[in-house]
This record gives structure tokens, C-alpha cells and sequence, in this order.
């Protein structure tokens, strides 16, 4: 958006609020929340609901979540806690099983050249075990393994178990800036998923200061979650990173993406990255 463009939109904004009563703005704000809010929530997913309501305004703090989306972050809060804490004997010993039969085998840097290889230490067993321990007990549950709306709308979660048995659920809904190197108005890191179509949204809504990050704040009582019978993440046979795009980005998104790259060549998908960093990849272990 031009300078020109951006300050005629946002004196047009100030004028407006100038002159209406502060308690009336935001009687105005909040009835335009509830409205958008209540279209957006019934008939859109999740994550597009999510995307929307940071997009156009930001949103009261989400204190509520679906039976389903509890029980699937029920599902991965149980998969983490009975992870066993693994014992560094045995880690060493992995790591110099995997040290002799990588002996038998040449290696090469990331210019081609031979390398050889480093033989673990029983520091190294320790460390992974102090970063193993580190990750169980942080608060943070990953949602990704939990199909397209968990993994699209919430990714990661806090989750904090609570005196009476019960847990908080808490995230701020925000984008992150240069996840992946630094961003473009077609490219976000952090949006990357989703394509160009999300990130041209975001940018947008930035310079017109209508993004607004938002938190997820859910409070389940002890009897409440005792009562949720876990949902676990489904095994899927095989890993086809185009399925998994027109899964992550839905019919109508996908479409719209593939759209914009006809006019816009050299936009890649996550997918076609991929591939190619596996492609280079091969090149120094075939």
C-alpha cells in the first residue's frame, strides 16, 4: 500500500473516532465483534475463524473450546506425560551403536568433501537427556499430529495442570515475524502453510492496523477433564507433502493459491521446497 493510500486511510479513521463519544465507539467495536463473531464462529473452521478474527480487529479473549478440540488436546497432553525419561547409559549406548555402524559408510560435508566421523562422549547422552527432561516438563503440547483444524488454529498450546485436577489452556493467537528468513508481502514464515493468499491477508491488515493478535484462555475443572475421554492422533500410512498442502490449505484456499502463482511464477509452495532441499539432499547420499 502506498504512503499516499495509507494516510488517507488512517486520517479517515482518526476523523471518524474524533468525532464520535468514546463509550459509542466502543459500543460500535464491541457490537461489530459479537456480529463478526458470531457469523465467523458458525460457519467457518476453526483456523479460517481464528485467521479472520485477528485480521479484522482482534478478539475478546477465547475462554471456550469445542468437546472435540478438548479432547484431542487431552489426547497429546497424555502422550507427553507418559513419555519415559530416558537414562543416559543407554542413550551412550544407542548413540555409539549408531557411531560403529555409521563407520562402515562414507560421509560427506555440505560441500561434498569426506568427513570423518566424531565418536559420542557420554556428555553428549547426558545432554540429550537434560533436553529430553527440559521438553517434559514444559508446559507446551503440540496439537500438529491432531488433523488440518488443530494443527492450522492452535499448533502449539500451554497446557497447565491445575490444584483440582483440572487444566489451563493458554495461547495468543499472533503471527511471529521471519520464522523463515525475512518475510514478504506473499510469504510469512509463520503463514506458511497456508500460502501466499493468508500472507497477502496479514500484510494488508498490518498496514491498515486492523491485525490484531488475540489470547485462548480455557479453564477446565478438575471434573470436567476427568471426564474427557482423550482423543489420540490417527496413524497415517505413507507422506505425500501435496496432500498434506491441500489438507492444511482446504479446497477453496488451494485453489486460490495455485490462482495467484499463475500470475505471480517463482511463488513455491511448502511442498515444492521441500522436495527440492530432499532432492539436494541426495546428491551427497546416494
Amino acid at each position: 500500500m502506498s504512503d499516499l493510500k495509507r494516510g488517507v486511510t488512517a486520517g479517515f479513521l482518526n476523523t471518524f473516532s474524533k468525532n464520535l463519544p468514546q463509550g459509542r465507539l466502543d459500543a460500535t467495536g464491541r457490537a461489530y465483534q459479537k456480529l463478526r463473531d458470531f457469523v465467523v464462529d458458525r460457519f467457518l473452521p476453526r483456523p479460517e475463524a481464528l485467521f479472520t478474527k485477528a485480521m479484522t480487529g482482534g478478539a475478546p479473549t477465547q475462554t471456550e473450546m469445542t468437546p472435540t478440540e478438548l479432547a484431542k488436546v487431552k489426547g497429546m497432553y497424555q502422550l507427553k506425560r507418559d513419555v519415559p525419561l530416558l537414562k543416559e547409559e543407554e542413550v551412550f549406548q544407542n548413540l555409539n551403536d549408531a557411531y560403529e555402524l555409521n563407520q562402515q559408510f562414507p560421509h560427506y560435508d555440505a560441500e561434498g568433501n569426506p568427513k570423518e566421523l566424531t565418536p559420542p562422549t557420554i556428555e553428549n547422552a547426558k545432554n540429550i537427556v537434560a533436553k529430553q527432561k527440559k521438553f517434559l516438563e514444559s508446559p507446551v503440547v503440540n496439537t500438529y499430529p491432531q488433523g488440518r483444524d488443530m494443527r492450522m488454529a492452535y499448533g502449539n498450546l500451554s497446557v497447565f495442570p491445575q490444584p483440582d485436577g483440572g487444566v489451563r489452556i493458554y495461547d495468543r493467537w499472533k503471527v511471529d515475524k521471519n520464522l523463515m528468513g525475512t518475510d514478504q508481502a506473499d510469504r510469512v514464515g509463520d503463514l506458511g502453510e497456508g500460502g501466499p493468499i493468508p500472507s497477502l491477508i496479514y500484510n494488508v491488515a498490518k498496514n491498515l492496523g486492523t491485525y490484531k493478535p488475540f489470547d485462548i484462555d480455557v479453564t477446565v475443572s478438575g471434573d470436567e477433564w476427568r471426564n474427557i475421554e482423550p482423543i489420540y492422533p490417527k496413524r497415517k500410512q505413507g507422506f505425500d507433502l501435496d496432500e498434506i498442502e491441500r489438507e492444511n490449505q482446504g479446497n477453496i484456499l488451494n485453489t486460490l493459491n495455485k490462482l495467484y502463482k499463475k500470475f505471480r511464477p517463482g511463488q513455491e509452495s511448502p511442498a515444492a521446497l521441500f522436495k527440492q532441499l530432499d532432492k539436494e539432499a541426495g546428491k551427497f547420499t546416494n
